[in-house]
C-alpha cells in the first residue's frame, strides 16, 4: 500500500491532528512525519498499515462522514 506525503498532510489536517500527535500514535518523532509528508522518507509497510488503522478509526469518521457529505452538497 503506498500513499503520498500530500495523502499523509490532507489527511492528518481532515482530522485536525497535529504532526506531533500523529507521530506519537504512530511512535515516530515529528520530524520523520514531516519527512513523510514532504515525501523526503518512505513509511515502512508496518509503519503503512498503522497509519491506515488510525485513520480509519471510529474515532475520526464522524469527521470524514462530515466532509463528504459537504463535498456531496457543494457539487
Amino acid at each position: 500500500m503506498t500513499i503520498s506525503g500530500a495523502g499523509i498532510r490532507r489527511r492528518r489536517l481532515l482530522r485536525s491532528m497535529k504532526q506531533e500527535h500523529l507521530a506519537e500514535l504512530l511512535g515516530v518523532n515529528q520530524a520523520t512525519v514531516s519527512r513523510w509528508e514532504r515525501d523526503q522518507l518512505a513509511l515502512s509497510g508496518e509503519q503503512a498499515a498503522k497509519l491506515e488503522r488510525i485513520f480509519a478509526s471510529p474515532q475520526y469518521a464522524a469527521v470524514d462522514t462530515a466532509l463528504k457529505r459537504l463535498v456531496e452538497d457543494s457539487v
